[in-house]
């Protein structure tokens, strides 16, 4: 092999390691950029998580009263009736006194 043979082996060679140098450059760049969007994609990821946790602790919450709520309204409920039926009797009461009264 001769001397300029070897040149242009070496100068192929060299231009090759500067096209292997800008795309591992390259590559780095976009490794970064892969990494900086699975970080945001992460983040994304334990805020999600947090509202949904947060969400699931507000609907427990909401649920819990609405059953207290329930049971007091069904309490409420039954006292009207009661105090219904008391009111309905005491009238029956004071029509059948007022009809003997004017039957004497």
């Amino acid at each position: 092999m001769s001397e300029a043979d070897d040149a242009q082996k070496m100068k192929v060679l060299k231009k090759a390691v500067v096209k292997l140098k800008k795309q591992l450059e390259e590559m780095e760049v976009q490794n970064s950029e892969m990494k900086a969007r699975v970080a945001e994609s992460e983040k994304r990821e334990g805020d999600l998580g947090k509202e949904l946790t947060e969400a699931k602790e507000e609907l427990d919450l909401l649920r819990f009263n609405n059953s207290t709520m329930a049971k007091r309204i069904s309490g409420l409920q039954e006292e009207v009736r009661k105090k219904d039926e008391k009111l309905q009797e005491e009238v029956r009461k004071k029509d059948e006194k007022l009809q003997e009264e004017v039957r004497k």
